[in-house]
Protein backbone atom coordinates (compact mmCIF):
# COMPACT_ATOMS: atom_id res chain seq x y z
CA UNK A 1 0.00 0.00 0.00
CA UNK A 2 1.26 3.53 -0.67
CA UNK A 3 2.65 5.42 2.07
CA UNK A 4 0.63 8.30 3.32
CA UNK A 5 0.29 10.25 6.18
CA UNK A 6 -2.83 9.47 8.86
CA UNK A 7 -4.48 12.46 8.42
CA UNK A 8 -4.24 12.70 4.89
CA UNK A 9 -6.26 9.36 4.59
CA UNK A 10 -8.29 10.89 7.41
CA UNK A 11 -9.42 13.97 5.34
CA UNK A 12 -10.10 12.49 2.15
CA UNK A 13 -12.48 9.58 3.95
CA UNK A 14 -14.67 12.26 6.10
CA UNK A 15 -14.51 15.19 3.25
CA UNK A 16 -13.32 17.38 5.55
CA UNK A 17 -10.40 18.29 3.14
CA UNK A 18 -8.80 17.37 0.33
CA UNK A 19 -6.22 15.72 1.02
CA UNK A 20 -2.62 16.80 -0.62
CA UNK A 21 -0.70 14.80 -2.58
CA UNK A 22 2.93 14.82 -4.33
CA UNK A 23 3.46 17.09 -7.23
CA UNK A 24 3.54 15.45 -10.58
CA UNK A 25 5.42 16.26 -13.41
CA UNK A 26 7.03 19.43 -11.97
CA UNK A 27 5.57 22.16 -9.28
CA UNK A 28 5.32 22.41 -5.30
CA UNK A 29 2.47 20.07 -3.71
CA UNK A 30 -0.90 20.58 -4.69
CA UNK A 31 -4.20 19.95 -2.80
CA UNK A 32 -5.59 17.25 -5.28
CA UNK A 33 -8.76 18.44 -5.52
CA UNK A 34 -8.34 21.45 -5.89
CA UNK A 35 -9.32 23.52 -9.32
CA UNK A 36 -5.87 25.09 -9.30
CA UNK A 37 -4.04 21.55 -9.70
CA UNK A 38 -6.41 19.76 -12.38
CA UNK A 39 -6.32 21.67 -14.99
CA UNK A 40 -2.22 21.21 -15.26
CA UNK A 41 -2.75 17.41 -14.83
CA UNK A 42 -5.47 17.26 -17.60
CA UNK A 43 -3.58 19.08 -19.91
CA UNK A 44 -0.54 16.55 -19.48
CA UNK A 45 -3.13 13.64 -20.12
CA UNK A 46 -3.88 12.96 -16.84
CA UNK A 47 -8.07 11.15 -17.04
CA UNK A 48 -10.68 12.36 -14.51
CA UNK A 49 -10.73 10.35 -11.21
CA UNK A 50 -14.01 8.97 -11.36
CA UNK A 51 -15.95 7.57 -7.93
CA UNK A 52 -19.92 7.30 -8.11
CA UNK A 53 -22.49 6.15 -6.09
CA UNK A 54 -24.45 3.48 -7.72
CA UNK A 55 -27.27 2.51 -5.23
CA UNK A 56 -27.87 1.50 -1.67
CA UNK A 57 -28.86 -1.49 -0.42
CA UNK A 58 -31.38 -3.11 2.10
CA UNK A 59 -30.92 -6.46 4.10
CA UNK A 60 -28.89 -9.99 2.78
CA UNK A 61 -30.58 -10.84 -0.26
CA UNK A 62 -30.60 -7.06 -2.07
CA UNK A 63 -26.86 -7.16 -0.99
CA UNK A 64 -25.56 -10.52 -2.42
CA UNK A 65 -27.93 -10.07 -5.57
CA UNK A 66 -25.31 -6.74 -6.39
CA UNK A 67 -22.70 -8.46 -5.32
CA UNK A 68 -23.76 -11.52 -8.00
CA UNK A 69 -23.98 -8.83 -10.37
CA UNK A 70 -20.55 -7.40 -9.74
CA UNK A 71 -19.18 -11.21 -10.18
CA UNK A 72 -19.97 -11.75 -13.61
CA UNK A 73 -18.13 -11.53 -16.54
CA UNK A 74 -15.46 -13.82 -14.95
CA UNK A 75 -14.57 -11.53 -12.40
CA UNK A 76 -13.44 -12.48 -9.03
CA UNK A 77 -14.40 -10.51 -6.15
CA UNK A 78 -11.80 -9.33 -3.54
CA UNK A 79 -12.93 -8.97 0.31
CA UNK A 80 -11.66 -6.32 2.32
CA UNK A 81 -8.95 -9.17 4.44
CA UNK A 82 -7.65 -10.37 1.17
CA UNK A 83 -10.38 -12.91 0.38
CA UNK A 84 -11.00 -14.26 -2.82
CA UNK A 85 -14.70 -14.85 -3.72
CA UNK A 86 -14.71 -16.40 -7.14
CA UNK A 87 -17.99 -18.16 -6.95
CA UNK A 88 -21.70 -17.14 -5.66
CA UNK A 89 -21.71 -19.62 -2.96
CA UNK A 90 -18.32 -17.81 -1.74
CA UNK A 91 -20.51 -14.52 -2.08
CA UNK A 92 -23.83 -15.53 -0.12
CA UNK A 93 -21.14 -17.12 2.90
CA UNK A 94 -19.50 -13.76 3.00
CA UNK A 95 -22.40 -11.67 2.74
CA UNK A 96 -24.06 -13.52 5.97
CA UNK A 97 -21.01 -12.69 7.77
CA UNK A 98 -22.14 -9.15 7.12
CA UNK A 99 -25.72 -9.37 7.82
CA UNK A 100 -24.88 -9.76 11.43
CA UNK A 101 -23.90 -6.05 11.80
CA UNK A 102 -26.56 -5.10 9.42
CA UNK A 103 -29.78 -2.83 10.56
CA UNK A 104 -33.05 -4.96 11.59
CA UNK A 105 -35.10 -2.10 11.08
CA UNK A 106 -38.32 -2.58 8.42
CA UNK A 107 -38.92 -0.71 5.45
CA UNK A 108 -41.50 2.31 5.90
CA UNK A 109 -44.66 1.42 5.02
CA UNK A 110 -45.45 3.42 1.62
CA UNK A 111 -48.61 2.25 -0.21
CA UNK A 112 -51.27 -0.71 0.27
CA UNK A 113 -54.18 -2.10 -1.74
CA UNK A 114 -57.28 -1.53 0.92
CA UNK A 115 -61.20 -2.25 0.14
CA UNK A 116 -63.69 0.52 1.68
CA UNK A 117 -67.41 -0.74 2.02
CA UNK A 118 -70.13 1.24 3.99
CA UNK A 119 -73.28 -1.17 4.93
CA UNK A 120 -76.54 -0.23 3.65
CA UNK A 121 -75.08 1.03 0.43
CA UNK A 122 -76.39 -0.34 -2.55
CA UNK A 123 -75.45 -0.19 -6.09
CA UNK A 124 -76.97 2.82 -7.39
CA UNK A 125 -75.86 6.28 -8.89
CA UNK A 126 -76.59 7.99 -5.61
CA UNK A 127 -75.00 5.46 -3.15
CA UNK A 128 -71.74 5.18 -5.24
CA UNK A 129 -71.50 8.62 -4.86
CA UNK A 130 -71.89 8.44 -1.03
CA UNK A 131 -69.01 5.68 -1.69
CA UNK A 132 -66.51 7.85 -3.28
CA UNK A 133 -66.95 10.57 -0.86
CA UNK A 134 -66.76 8.56 1.80
CA UNK A 135 -63.22 7.23 0.57
CA UNK A 136 -62.51 10.91 -0.24
CA UNK A 137 -63.36 11.54 3.26
CA UNK A 138 -60.99 8.42 4.60
CA UNK A 139 -58.06 9.03 2.74
CA UNK A 140 -58.12 12.88 3.10
CA UNK A 141 -54.37 13.80 2.96
CA UNK A 142 -53.32 11.27 1.08
CA UNK A 143 -52.96 10.54 -2.35
CA UNK A 144 -55.02 7.88 -3.68
CA UNK A 145 -57.10 6.00 -6.60
CA UNK A 146 -60.24 4.28 -6.40
CA UNK A 147 -62.35 1.68 -8.79
CA UNK A 148 -66.26 0.73 -7.19
CA UNK A 149 -67.30 -2.63 -7.80
CA UNK A 150 -70.63 -4.10 -7.22
CA UNK A 151 -71.13 -7.28 -4.87
CA UNK A 152 -73.48 -9.90 -5.69
CA UNK A 153 -75.91 -9.15 -2.58
CA UNK A 154 -76.54 -5.85 -4.40
CA UNK A 155 -74.00 -3.67 -2.72
CA UNK A 156 -70.67 -1.98 -3.29
CA UNK A 157 -67.41 -1.52 -2.48
CA UNK A 158 -64.74 0.32 -3.14
CA UNK A 159 -61.19 -1.29 -4.37
CA UNK A 160 -58.48 1.72 -3.01
CA UNK A 161 -54.81 2.06 -3.72
CA UNK A 162 -53.53 5.22 -1.34
CA UNK A 163 -50.32 6.48 -0.33
CA UNK A 164 -49.84 5.91 3.44
CA UNK A 165 -48.02 9.27 4.29
CA UNK A 166 -50.10 12.43 4.01
CA UNK A 167 -51.10 15.16 5.80
CA UNK A 168 -53.93 15.62 7.94
CA UNK A 169 -56.66 18.41 8.33
CA UNK A 170 -54.28 20.60 10.40
CA UNK A 171 -51.82 20.29 7.96
CA UNK A 172 -49.28 17.81 10.39
CA UNK A 173 -47.60 14.75 8.50
CA UNK A 174 -49.63 11.78 9.30
CA UNK A 175 -48.50 7.97 8.09
CA UNK A 176 -51.45 4.99 7.94
CA UNK A 177 -50.06 1.74 9.14
CA UNK A 178 -51.22 -1.88 9.01
CA UNK A 179 -50.72 -4.20 11.60
CA UNK A 180 -51.35 -7.58 12.60
CA UNK A 181 -54.32 -9.09 15.13
CA UNK A 182 -54.23 -12.74 15.99
CA UNK A 183 -58.09 -13.73 15.86
CA UNK A 184 -58.57 -17.00 18.09
CA UNK A 185 -55.75 -18.96 19.53
CA UNK A 186 -52.12 -20.14 18.24
CA UNK A 187 -53.64 -23.21 17.58
CA UNK A 188 -56.93 -22.68 15.58
CA UNK A 189 -56.33 -19.07 15.00
CA UNK A 190 -55.34 -16.85 11.88
CA UNK A 191 -53.76 -13.16 11.99
CA UNK A 192 -55.76 -10.53 10.24
CA UNK A 193 -54.29 -7.24 8.57
CA UNK A 194 -55.81 -4.52 9.89
CA UNK A 195 -54.81 -0.20 10.57
CA UNK A 196 -53.56 0.28 14.00
CA UNK A 197 -55.91 1.88 16.58
CA UNK A 198 -53.95 5.31 16.05
CA UNK A 199 -55.37 5.35 11.92
CA UNK A 200 -58.54 3.89 12.88
CA UNK A 201 -58.67 6.79 15.59
CA UNK A 202 -57.75 9.27 12.93
CA UNK A 203 -60.21 7.70 10.00
CA UNK A 204 -63.23 7.65 12.17
CA UNK A 205 -63.11 11.00 13.41
CA UNK A 206 -63.14 12.29 9.92
CA UNK A 207 -66.21 9.78 8.11
CA UNK A 208 -68.54 10.85 11.51
CA UNK A 209 -68.16 14.67 10.26
CA UNK A 210 -70.50 13.36 7.42
CA UNK A 211 -72.63 11.45 9.42
CA UNK A 212 -71.42 8.04 8.94
CA UNK A 213 -71.07 5.69 11.96
CA UNK A 214 -68.23 3.91 12.48
CA UNK A 215 -69.91 0.53 13.03
CA UNK A 216 -70.58 0.78 9.37
CA UNK A 217 -67.64 2.12 7.75
CA UNK A 218 -65.26 -1.02 6.64
CA UNK A 219 -61.55 -0.34 5.67
CA UNK A 220 -59.97 -3.69 5.00
CA UNK A 221 -55.74 -3.16 4.23
CA UNK A 222 -53.85 -5.30 2.38
CA UNK A 223 -50.41 -6.29 2.50
CA UNK A 224 -48.72 -2.98 2.99
CA UNK A 225 -45.57 -2.21 0.03
CA UNK A 226 -42.71 -0.29 -0.38
CA UNK A 227 -41.11 2.29 -2.48
CA UNK A 228 -42.24 3.07 -6.13
CA UNK A 229 -41.95 -0.46 -7.10
CA UNK A 230 -44.34 -1.26 -4.47
CA UNK A 231 -46.90 1.77 -5.37
CA UNK A 232 -46.42 0.61 -9.25
CA UNK A 233 -47.56 -2.97 -8.47
CA UNK A 234 -50.56 -1.81 -6.22
CA UNK A 235 -51.63 0.55 -9.29
CA UNK A 236 -51.49 -2.24 -11.78
CA UNK A 237 -53.54 -4.61 -9.72
CA UNK A 238 -56.17 -1.85 -9.49
CA UNK A 239 -56.24 -1.05 -13.39
CA UNK A 240 -56.22 -4.59 -14.15
CA UNK A 241 -59.95 -5.46 -14.04
CA UNK A 242 -61.50 -1.69 -14.55
CA UNK A 243 -59.92 1.77 -15.26
CA UNK A 244 -59.36 3.82 -11.63
CA UNK A 245 -60.28 7.40 -10.86
CA UNK A 246 -57.51 9.30 -9.48
CA UNK A 247 -58.14 11.89 -6.44
CA UNK A 248 -56.79 14.77 -8.32
CA UNK A 249 -59.32 13.81 -10.96
CA UNK A 250 -57.04 11.46 -13.61
CA UNK A 251 -57.73 8.02 -14.76
CA UNK A 252 -55.47 5.08 -13.99
CA UNK A 253 -56.37 2.43 -16.72
CA UNK A 254 -53.21 1.18 -18.50
CA UNK A 255 -49.56 0.82 -18.38
CA UNK A 256 -49.21 4.37 -19.36
CA UNK A 257 -51.15 6.18 -16.91
CA UNK A 258 -49.96 3.40 -13.71
CA UNK A 259 -46.47 4.43 -13.97
CA UNK A 260 -47.15 8.26 -14.56
CA UNK A 261 -49.43 8.23 -11.68
CA UNK A 262 -46.66 6.53 -9.53
CA UNK A 263 -44.28 9.22 -10.75
CA UNK A 264 -46.67 11.92 -9.49
CA UNK A 265 -46.78 10.49 -6.19
CA UNK A 266 -43.16 9.42 -5.62
CA UNK A 267 -42.56 12.70 -3.87
CA UNK A 268 -45.32 12.03 -1.67
CA UNK A 269 -44.06 8.37 -0.49
CA UNK A 270 -41.79 9.80 1.70
CA UNK A 271 -40.21 6.39 1.37
CA UNK A 272 -37.45 4.98 3.81
CA UNK A 273 -35.01 1.90 3.30
CA UNK A 274 -32.18 0.48 5.69
CA UNK A 275 -29.06 1.02 4.26
CA UNK A 276 -27.08 -1.89 4.97
CA UNK A 277 -24.30 -1.62 1.81
CA UNK A 278 -23.71 1.29 -0.75
CA UNK A 279 -22.39 0.16 -4.36
CA UNK A 280 -19.66 2.09 -5.64
CA UNK A 281 -18.10 2.29 -9.24
CA UNK A 282 -13.98 3.57 -9.55
CA UNK A 283 -13.18 3.98 -12.83
CA UNK A 284 -10.63 5.47 -15.25
CA UNK A 285 -10.10 5.16 -19.34
CA UNK A 286 -9.17 2.63 -21.51
CA UNK A 287 -5.66 1.59 -21.94
CA UNK A 288 -4.99 2.06 -18.10
CA UNK A 289 -2.13 -1.09 -17.19
CA UNK A 290 -5.05 -3.53 -15.05
CA UNK A 291 -3.01 -4.59 -11.91
CA UNK A 292 -2.08 -1.09 -11.42
CA UNK A 293 -5.67 0.39 -11.77
CA UNK A 294 -6.47 -2.83 -9.61
CA UNK A 295 -3.59 -1.93 -6.58
CA UNK A 296 -4.63 1.71 -6.80
CA UNK A 297 -8.54 0.86 -6.27
CA UNK A 298 -7.41 -1.71 -3.49
CA UNK A 299 -5.23 1.37 -1.56
CA UNK A 300 -8.12 3.65 -2.24
CA UNK A 301 -10.74 1.67 -1.00
CA UNK A 302 -8.37 0.27 2.42
CA UNK A 303 -7.43 4.67 2.90
CA UNK A 304 -11.67 5.36 2.86
CA UNK A 305 -12.99 2.11 4.46
CA UNK A 306 -10.50 0.49 6.10
CA UNK A 307 -12.49 -0.02 9.29
CA UNK A 308 -15.57 -1.22 7.08
CA UNK A 309 -16.32 -4.44 5.40
CA UNK A 310 -15.91 -4.35 1.66
CA UNK A 311 -15.31 -6.41 -1.15
CA UNK A 312 -14.74 -5.41 -5.62
CA UNK A 313 -14.08 -6.30 -8.56
CA UNK A 314 -12.81 -5.09 -12.12
CA UNK A 315 -14.71 -5.31 -14.75
CA UNK A 316 -13.41 -4.34 -18.48
CA UNK A 317 -16.27 -3.21 -21.11
CA UNK A 318 -15.37 -4.35 -23.74
CA UNK A 319 -18.06 -2.45 -25.70
CA UNK A 320 -16.02 1.22 -24.73
CA UNK A 321 -13.03 0.71 -26.30
CA UNK A 322 -11.51 -1.77 -22.87
CA UNK A 323 -13.16 1.28 -21.00
CA UNK A 324 -12.03 -0.22 -16.93
CA UNK A 325 -13.71 0.18 -13.96
CA UNK A 326 -14.02 -1.33 -10.71
CA UNK A 327 -17.27 -2.00 -8.62
CA UNK A 328 -17.10 -1.82 -4.67
CA UNK A 329 -19.38 -2.75 -1.91
CA UNK A 330 -18.90 -1.59 0.61
CA UNK A 331 -20.87 -1.55 4.40
CA UNK A 332 -22.30 1.27 5.33
CA UNK A 333 -21.66 0.72 9.03
CA UNK A 334 -18.04 0.18 10.13
CA UNK A 335 -16.77 -1.64 13.04
CA UNK A 336 -18.06 0.51 15.62
CA UNK A 337 -21.53 1.13 14.40
CA UNK A 338 -20.99 4.78 12.97
CA UNK A 339 -23.12 4.62 8.99
CA UNK A 340 -21.75 6.62 6.41
CA UNK A 341 -23.61 9.36 5.06
CA UNK A 342 -22.23 10.65 1.83
CA UNK A 343 -22.53 13.85 0.89
CA UNK A 344 -20.70 16.80 -1.99
CA UNK A 345 -17.99 17.14 0.11
CA UNK A 346 -17.37 13.59 1.12
CA UNK A 347 -17.29 12.56 -2.94
CA UNK A 348 -14.60 15.42 -3.32
CA UNK A 349 -12.69 13.40 -1.01
CA UNK A 350 -12.98 10.35 -2.57
CA UNK A 351 -12.23 11.39 -5.59
CA UNK A 352 -8.94 13.17 -4.36
CA UNK A 353 -8.23 9.74 -2.51
CA UNK A 354 -8.49 7.82 -5.34
CA UNK A 355 -6.83 10.40 -7.30
CA UNK A 356 -3.67 9.98 -4.91
CA UNK A 357 -3.90 6.32 -4.99
CA UNK A 358 -3.63 6.38 -8.49
CA UNK A 359 -0.71 8.78 -8.79
CA UNK A 360 1.09 7.09 -6.17
CA UNK A 361 0.53 3.70 -8.57
CA UNK A 362 2.26 5.63 -12.00
CA UNK A 363 -1.05 6.34 -13.24
CA UNK A 364 -2.30 9.40 -14.92
CA UNK A 365 -5.51 9.92 -13.06
CA UNK A 366 -6.11 13.71 -11.59
CA UNK A 367 -8.96 14.88 -9.03
CA UNK A 368 -11.33 16.70 -10.80
CA UNK A 369 -15.31 17.34 -10.30
CA UNK A 370 -17.65 17.11 -13.77
CA UNK A 371 -18.44 20.82 -13.31
CA UNK A 372 -15.38 21.80 -13.30
CA UNK A 373 -15.31 20.78 -16.84
CA UNK A 374 -18.63 21.40 -17.98
CA UNK A 375 -19.17 17.47 -18.29
CA UNK A 376 -22.57 15.40 -19.61
CA UNK A 377 -20.84 12.27 -18.97
CA UNK A 378 -23.23 10.54 -16.65
CA UNK A 379 -25.65 7.50 -16.95
CA UNK A 380 -26.40 5.04 -14.50
CA UNK A 381 -25.91 1.16 -14.03
CA UNK A 382 -29.47 0.82 -14.54
CA UNK A 383 -29.59 2.45 -18.15
CA UNK A 384 -26.76 0.18 -19.52
CA UNK A 385 -28.64 -2.76 -17.95
CA UNK A 386 -31.73 -1.99 -20.02
CA UNK A 387 -30.33 -1.56 -23.24
CA UNK A 388 -28.29 -4.92 -22.90
CA UNK A 389 -31.24 -6.46 -22.22
CA UNK A 390 -32.83 -4.69 -24.92
CA UNK A 391 -30.37 -5.50 -27.57
CA UNK A 392 -28.47 -8.32 -26.51
CA UNK A 393 -30.39 -11.10 -24.20
CA UNK A 394 -28.97 -12.52 -21.54
CA UNK A 395 -28.12 -16.51 -21.43
CA UNK A 396 -30.95 -18.64 -20.32
CA UNK A 397 -33.15 -15.89 -19.61
CA UNK A 398 -33.45 -14.73 -23.80
CA UNK A 399 -37.56 -14.55 -24.14
CA UNK A 400 -37.86 -12.82 -20.81
CA UNK A 401 -35.51 -9.88 -22.17
CA UNK A 402 -36.93 -10.53 -26.19
CA UNK A 403 -40.42 -10.05 -24.50
CA UNK A 404 -39.47 -7.27 -22.28
CA UNK A 405 -37.84 -5.02 -25.33
CA UNK A 406 -40.55 -5.71 -27.68
CA UNK A 407 -43.13 -4.48 -24.83
CA UNK A 408 -44.86 -1.18 -26.44
CA UNK A 409 -44.82 0.26 -22.77
CA UNK A 410 -41.54 0.00 -22.40
CA UNK A 411 -40.22 1.50 -25.68
CA UNK A 412 -39.95 4.80 -24.36
CA UNK A 413 -37.89 3.69 -20.98
CA UNK A 414 -35.05 1.75 -23.41
CA UNK A 415 -35.14 5.20 -26.02
CA UNK A 416 -34.57 7.04 -22.99
CA UNK A 417 -31.80 5.22 -21.72
CA UNK A 418 -30.51 4.78 -25.07
CA UNK A 419 -30.34 8.88 -25.13
CA UNK A 420 -28.47 8.99 -21.57
CA UNK A 421 -25.93 6.59 -22.48
CA UNK A 422 -25.46 8.53 -26.10
CA UNK A 423 -25.33 11.93 -24.09
CA UNK A 424 -22.68 10.76 -22.04
CA UNK A 425 -20.64 9.66 -24.59
CA UNK A 426 -20.49 12.55 -26.91
CA UNK A 427 -20.54 14.48 -23.60
CA UNK A 428 -22.00 17.88 -24.58
CA UNK A 429 -21.70 21.22 -22.87
CA UNK A 430 -23.39 20.56 -19.20
CA UNK A 431 -24.86 24.36 -18.62
CA UNK A 432 -23.98 25.76 -15.34
CA UNK A 433 -27.75 26.30 -13.27
CA UNK A 434 -27.12 26.98 -9.48
CA UNK A 435 -25.17 29.42 -8.25
CA UNK A 436 -22.53 27.24 -7.02
CA UNK A 437 -22.32 25.53 -10.46
CA UNK A 438 -21.26 28.78 -12.20
CA UNK A 439 -18.90 29.49 -9.17
CA UNK A 440 -16.90 26.34 -10.24
CA UNK A 441 -16.84 26.57 -13.78
CA UNK A 442 -15.97 30.51 -13.28
CA UNK A 443 -12.91 29.51 -11.03
CA UNK A 444 -12.12 26.46 -13.81
CA UNK A 445 -12.68 28.99 -16.44
CA UNK A 446 -10.31 30.87 -14.99
CA UNK A 447 -7.43 28.38 -14.38
CA UNK A 448 -7.79 27.14 -18.14
CA UNK A 449 -7.71 30.29 -19.38
CA UNK A 450 -4.30 31.36 -17.72
CA UNK A 451 -2.85 28.25 -19.18
CA UNK A 452 -3.67 29.09 -22.38
CA UNK A 453 -2.30 32.48 -22.16
CA UNK A 454 1.03 31.10 -20.93
CA UNK A 455 0.97 27.98 -23.38
CA UNK A 456 -0.64 28.68 -26.59
CA UNK A 457 0.26 25.98 -27.96
CA UNK A 458 -1.63 23.75 -25.71
CA UNK A 459 -5.03 22.26 -27.64
CA UNK A 460 -6.38 20.55 -24.67
CA UNK A 461 -5.77 24.26 -22.64
CA UNK A 462 -7.20 26.30 -25.33
CA UNK A 463 -10.04 23.66 -25.89
CA UNK A 464 -11.10 23.46 -22.30
CA UNK A 465 -11.02 27.26 -22.56
CA UNK A 466 -13.71 27.28 -25.46
CA UNK A 467 -15.60 24.55 -23.64
CA UNK A 468 -16.04 26.73 -20.38
CA UNK A 469 -16.76 29.52 -22.02
CA UNK A 470 -20.24 28.48 -23.23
Amino acid sequence: MASWRGDELQNAKTGKGAPRSASVGGGGARRAGSVGSSPRLIAQGYAPAVVKLISFASGTTRATATADYVLREDAQLETHEGLILADREAVAAEMKRWAKDFEQRAKSQDAASMRVAVAGLKDSPEDRAKLEETVAVVFRGHAHALRIDAVRDGSIEARVVAVLAGRNEAGKAERLRITEQRVGSEDDGFSLRVLDAKSQAAIHARVEAISIAAYRLSVEPGAPAHGLDGLTQRLHQLADRAPAQRSDGGTVSNAVEVRATAQAWKEKLRSQTPRDTMHLIISSKAGVDHERFRNAARDFLHAQFGDHKFMFALHTDRESDGHIHAHAIVAVRDENGVKIHPNRQIFVGWRAGFAMAAQAHGLKIASTGAMERASSQSYGPRDKAIVDAADRPRAGREDRDIAYAERPANAAMIANARRRIETARTNPVRIPITERQRQVVNASLGAWSQMAKQEPQNTIALGMTDRLSL
